[in-house]
């Protein structure tokens, strides 16, 4: 006797071969916006400009100065230039050796009240580092937060993902910088199947709170903390060498499946529908 095909599955069929029909491609990686420059006709070009900068945060801290943080590829200039993180040798030594082919550094930069560079710092390592949260502590110095998925540095400590499971995308970091722009500690947060940011309040009291806008599963040292279908948000307290005590977590809303997994992976919809794109589907949606 056939099996009963039920309603999702033939959704998920038709939507499939449509996506394969009109992208017409299994593995092609989409080009376009936000991807370097195309050469030009009969010759290679050189392209220094800032390819990814999708968060950028800011601060002032106790003394009035500006405080900049973000994410950048290519070359990002802030008053002089940043390490150029697309030639080799563009960052500054460390546990991970310069590659190339890492797509984007996270920075933090401080900045006089006219706009004039005193320091800057290199959150560096191997696949994507961003900033995506920024606080001022009772000594002038900073919280950082942010997100990475596959290692960070700061100066020559580094922090690596230890879930191996190929749909865990993500992980969360803290990290103190002092006034004089010199690294304290750095400290993993949480592991999930995608992390959008990563934000810093302190309290009136001094204590730093972390607030982690996830998808799907989210892992605290390895142990689930929660499972959310859809975009949910988990609050953290850190102690003053940056240990995190998991708070609470909250539901955002559940998401459509297709569109849950277009967003942390945008070659799904923008190119085609991969073996990646149906085992995310499946993790997240139950398919």
């Amino acid at each position: 006797m056939a099996k009963p095909v039920s309603a999702a599955s033939t959704l998920f069929s038709t939507l499939l071969a449509a996506l394969l029909l009109f992208n017409g491609c299994a593995t092609t990686r989409p080009t376009g916006a936000g991807g370097p420059n195309p050469p030009p006709p009969g010759g290679k070009s050189e392209d220094k400009s800032p390819r990814s900068i999708p968060s950028t945060v800011f601060a002032i801290d106790k003394k009035g100065n500006h405080i900049l943080g973000g994410n950048y590829a290519g070359e990002l200039q802030i008053g002089k230039p940043v390490p150029d993180v697309s030639q080799p040798g563009g960052r500054p030594p460390g546990p991970d050796a310069p590659k190339p082919e890492d797509p984007s550094n996270g920075y933090v930069a401080k900045l006089s009240p006219k706009g004039e560079l005193m320091w800057s710092v290199d959150f560096g390592g191997a696949g994507d580092q961003r900033i995506t949260g920024i606080a001022v502590d009772a000594a002038n110095g900073l919280i950082v937060s942010g997100v990475f998925n596959q290692t960070v540095t700061l100066g020559d400590q580094r922090l690596e993902r230890t879930n191996r499971d190929p749909l865990m995308l993500s992980a969360a970091f803290v990290a103190k910088v002092d006034e004089n722009g010199k690294g304290v500690w750095l400290r993993p947060l949480a592991e999930a199947n995608a992390i959008e940011s990563v934000t810093i309040a302190i309290s009136p009291e001094g204590t730093p709170h972390v607030n982690v806008a996830f998808l799907g599963r989210l892992e605290v040292d390895g142990k689930l903390t929660e499972t959310i279908r859809g975009r949910g948000v988990a609050v953290f307290s850190l102690t003053e060498s940056g240990q995190p005590t998991p708070l609470y977590a909250y539901s955002l809303g559940v998401l459509d499946c297709i569109n849950i997994v277009c967003l942390f992976l945008p070659h799904c919809c923008n190119c085609c529908w991969d073996q990646t794109c149906v085992l995310y589907a499946k993790a997240l949606c139950g398919w």
